[in-house]
């Protein structure tokens, strides 16, 4: 990534960057070469997944038009949602179950009114849970069968294998738009660069409101494009945060805290009080401990909280500790 920047010619700074971006898509396409068979037009570049997101949320809602989700889930989907107008119809996890995803109530749910978008996010934010591959075919098939098109939104997708992201269904399944950013996994937050891949069918209409005010900067993509080249990064990372993982939930669970269903290789999770009076994020926050309160998401008390694994866990745990 250092290579990249000192090879990006500063003066490029002066002007506008390529709007087709057509070699940053040429490199997302040949990353997910051996998941499907893409092409540029199939790939929509925007300033992080989340524009992606709002334009689609754009496109296909409006005043008194539902999109089914479940909780908790990304909530900066539901204010997208309630942003255009829509409604957002969740379908509620079971904290007894550990908030486990269950496949069959949200098809259940799914065939009780029509849903012109369907919204998972997996991995899922907060819990860091990964919903398998099969589950999100089925989902799919059914959004198929319904006409509704369904987002599999993989912010956190590159803490876990390829072969379980939804891009492998993009070329069987029209009407699915998978988005994906280089803000989590990839390490390159502050670039601002993210990409939705979609069949040619929906492209046709996403292009219509996806107005070319040249989004990203060509710093951000020379960056992004570098980033494609380094698989062994993500491999390593993920081998590392599972480590890390594994070992900081292994001592919270042994402390008495409740831990959603989780993916060992995802870095986010989501950590409970078996206390529901306890407000754990103020509580941890007094040890100097930095996490995302629970409120902040449906379907998650004061007494949750969601965790973004830190590289060496020791010093959570040694502030944690102080607390006893």
């Amino acid at each position: 990534m250092v290579r990249a920047a000192r090879a990006f010619s500063w003066d490029d700074l002066a002007r506008y960057p390529e709007p087709g971006y057509r070699e940053l898509k040429e490199e997302i396409c040949a990353f997910w070469s051996r998941e499907a068979r893409l092409d540029v037009d199939m790939v929509k570049v925007g300033n992080g997944s989340g524009i992606v997101l709002f334009r689609l949320a754009m496109l296909f809602l409006e005043p008194g038009v539902a999109t089914l989700g479940y909780m908790p889930q990304f909530p900066d989907w539901v204010a997208m949602v309630g942003v255009v107008g829509g409604e957002y119809d969740g379908v509620a996890l079971d904290p007894a179950e550990g908030f486990r995803f269950d496949c069959q109530a949200f098809l259940a749910r799914l065939a009780l009114r029509p849903y012109p978008l369907v919204y998972i996010d997996n991995p899922n934010n907060p819990t860091g849970q990964l919903i398998p591959l099969d589950e999100v075919e089925q989902i799919a098939r059914e959004c198929e069968r319904r006409d509704s098109v369904l987002i599999v939104d993989e912010a956190f997708g590159d803490y876990v294998d390829e072969t379980c992201s939804g891009v492998n269904l993009v070329e069987r399944y029209p009407n699915v738009v998978v988005t994906r950013t280089f803000s989590k996994g990839m390490g390159l937050a502050g670039v601002r660069v993210g990409y939705g891949l979609m069949s040619h069918y929906l492209g046709e209409f996403y292009d219509r409101i996806d107005v070319p005010l040249y989004p990203v900067s060509g710093l951000a993509v020379a960056l992004a494009t570098a980033s494609l080249h380094d698989r062994r990064f993500l491999q390593n990372n993920r081998v590392k945060m599972a480590e890390a993982k594994r070992h900081l939930l292994d001592r919270l669970v042994a402390k008495g805290y409740t831990v959603a269903r989780t993916n060992d290789s995802c870095s986010i999770f989501t950590l409970g009080d078996r206390d529901r009076e306890v407000d754990l994020h103020a509580e941890l926050l007094r040890q100097g401990i930095l996490t995302t309160a629970g409120r902040n998401f449906d379907n998650l008390g004061h007494n949750y909280v969601r965790v973004n694994t830190p590289q060496h866990p020791g010093d959570f745990l040694a502030r944690l500790e102080g607390q006893e």
